[in-house]
């Protein structure tokens, strides 16, 4: 190599570094991933050369599936010191699963150790090394995949997490020969992890097989695919824009403002959609829009066939059916005319056996724990206007008696009413037949209260203590 070609790199390599730099606050430090490959190993140097190396953190995560790996961390961990760079690791363990690739399984324990050493030493940027070639390589895959239009933008140069970490590829335009160029020019040391060679990993057999033919054919694919990556992304955010006007547009109109203001049952996660404005989008739009409303709710991406199939059931339900689909430890969930997802164990389990009575002598205790409900009820202090208050002088007049619905129990949900069922109390208040296994508690024989109905009035007698239900998922 010229003089001039290793001015070259070096100008292309510490530019897409100074680069992001700028984007830094004045003084703060980056956290690096290393692995101690050659890209991470060239990012890591040249970071040092252009932030200092006070403002480095090199992390390294210890997966544990190379014999090599006690090695790796050593060689990582001096290199930080020749470097002058504070070194962190952490050893994770992976689970192998049938249903899931040694390959995925090792990427999400290692960005799940990144987050916890950046959070660890307060850092809020963590540079990843990914280059040009990895990107062609990401897109290629995720065609041959039949991914759609998110799988195509590939990576992202940022990409802010909901814990507020944020994610940056700097190297992401510059190509491995480059990397490798600098690497030599600097006389640098690195790690070649002997599973990069193994071409039963697609992304192996692509880098091996596949793109040094396309080199020979189409000199320029790597930018030709790293265009389409920016335009699958461009077309990704504008289809999210318009998820978001349909999310809005569905969101169910609640006509329960008044049982809700009363109930403290455990409400369906948000959003919830309204079945009716759902299925009259085009089949293309109320894809779209589940798609997204599963990517906010952080479930498991499902294929074209699931998403599908989870369209049709909804469209061929009637507005007062009741419907339940599980995906990725979920329920979607429909009742009179109501979508939402809620985790399985969310109201979902059933129960062998009735969970058995508990007693309680009240004497002004503010929680009531309930484990074979799997929750607590909660006496918390309000004010004299609330509705739902009960006079101290009720709970502390005999004992509080909790147990499981039996069948014809009945209440009063106003001053003078009538004395109406629990089932047709349920029904009018719209809570799910799933959600009516929950605790009734009595004044010694008489039932005063039930989660997700309230107090009975007649009973209650208007007070300065509210009775709340507590889910233990709930619980601090």
């Amino acid at each position: 190599m010229t003089s001039a070609d290793e001015s070259s790199v070096e100008r292309l390599v510490l530019g897409a570094v100074a680069a992001q730099a700028t984007a830094l606050h004045r003084g703060e430090s980056v956290a690096i991933a290393f692995s101690g490959g050659i890209d991470s190993t060239v990012l890591l140097h040249a970071a040092t050369r252009v932030l200092g190396a006070g403002r480095c953190v090199a992390l390294h995560v210890h997966h544990g599936l190379s014999p090599h790996a006690d090695a790796w961390r050593s060689h990582c961990a001096d290199v930080a010191c020749r470097l002058d760079v504070v070194f962190d690791c952490r050893a994770v363990a992976i689970a192998r699963t049938p249903q899931h690739s040694v390959e995925a399984l090792a990427r999400d324990a290692r960005y799940a150790a990144l987050e916890q050493m950046c959070v660890a030493h307060r850092v809020r940027v963590l540079w990843l090394g990914h280059h040009a070639d990895d990107q062609a390589e990401t897109v290629l895959l995720q065609l041959l995949r039949g991914a759609g239009l998110p799988g195509l933008a590939a990576m992202p140069l940022h990409r802010l997490l909901p814990n507020g970490l944020i994610h940056v590829r700097p190297l992401l335009s510059v190509l491995r020969a480059s990397l490798d160029a600098y690497a030599r020019q600097h006389a640098l040391r690195w790690i070649d992890d002997e599973s990069n060679a193994d071409t039963r990993y697609a992304r192996n057999a692509v880098r091996r097989h596949v793109t040094p033919t396309l080199a020979v054919h189409f000199p320029g694919y790597r930018d030709a695919l790293a265009r389409t990556a920016r335009h699958a992304a461009a077309a990704q955010r504008l289809l999210e824009d318009l998820a978001m006007i349909d999310l809005r547009a569905c969101m169910f109109a609640s006509r329960r403002a008044a049982v809700v203001k009363r109930s403290d049952a455990p409400a369906p996660a948000e959003p919830t959609l309204s079945r009716r404005a759902l299925v009259e989008l085009s089949h293309e739009r109320a894809v779209n829009l589940l798609r997204f409303w599963m990517r906010k709710a952080g479930l498991a991406t499902a294929s074209a066939a699931r998403v599908d199939e989870i369209l049709r059931q909804l469209r061929e339900a009637g507005d007062d059916a009741a419907l339940r689909i599980e995906h990725d430890k979920h329920c979607l969930r429909l009742y009179r005319n109501r979508v939402w997802w809620e985790r399985q164990d969310d109201g979902a389990a059933s129960h062998d056996a009735m969970p058995p009575s508990a007693e309680l002598r009240w004497s002004g205790q503010s929680v009531w724990r309930l484990p074979a409900w799997r929750g607590s009820i909660v006496f918390v202090p309000c004010g004299a206007d609330d509705e739902q208050g009960v006079q101290r002088s009720v709970l502390e007049c005999a004992p509080l008696m909790v147990r499981g619905r039996r069948g014809g129990e009945r209440m009063r949900l106003r001053a003078g009413g009538p004395l109406r069922t629990l089932k047709n109390l349920f029904q009018e208040a719209a809570v799910p037949a799933w959600r009516r296994d929950v605790p009734l508690l009595f004044v010694g024989d008489t039932l005063l209260w039930v989660p997700g109905l309230g107090v009975d009035p007649n009973v209650a007698g208007g007070g300065r203590v509210r009775i709340e239900w507590r889910p233990d998922i709930l619980l601090a």
